[in-house]
């Protein structure tokens, strides 16, 4: 003689299964957040680092107190080349063809982010000494 105690409670395989696949994609999509938030808020560190540090040398080869037009330097393990543009008698500024003794200075600082170069740039504008 067989007697059913109660009815019988569980899940079955295919609840299992479908509950086990909700959760791995739950995981997947929160890992892949967790990684693009991760990868924004070291751009941004490296972001606010190079505008301070640009400033800086910026005013440092405005002043004359930095002589190299170029150089690198490491962060973090990663390595930044920088170099400077100078562009004398903008005349597209002044609207005519002689020149106005304006010179433009450009510092650009590029590095390797994984397989694409990136850079940054600051430019003045000041009068040219001749």
């Amino acid at each position: 003689m067989f007697y059913k105690l109660g009815k019988e409670e569980g899940f079955t395989l295919l609840e299992t299964l479908i509950a086990m696949v909700i959760l791995g994609v739950s995981i997947a999509i929160l890992v892949e957040a967790y990684l693009t938030v991760t990868n924004g808020i070291e751009y941004l560190r490296i972001y606010n680092y190079l505008v301070a540090w640009s400033g800086d040398k910026m005013t440092e080869l405005i002043n004359g107190m930095e002589l190299a037009r170029h150089g690198n330097f490491e962060l973090n393990g990663r390595e930044f080349q920088w170099y400077v543009e100078e562009k004398y008698n903008l005349s597209e500024l002044a609207g005519n063809e002689t020149g106005n003794g304006l010179k433009k200075m450009e510092l650009i600082v590029e590095w390797q982010d994984r397989k694409v170069i990136k850079n940054y740039r600051i430019s003045r504008i000041m009068l040219a000494e001749f």
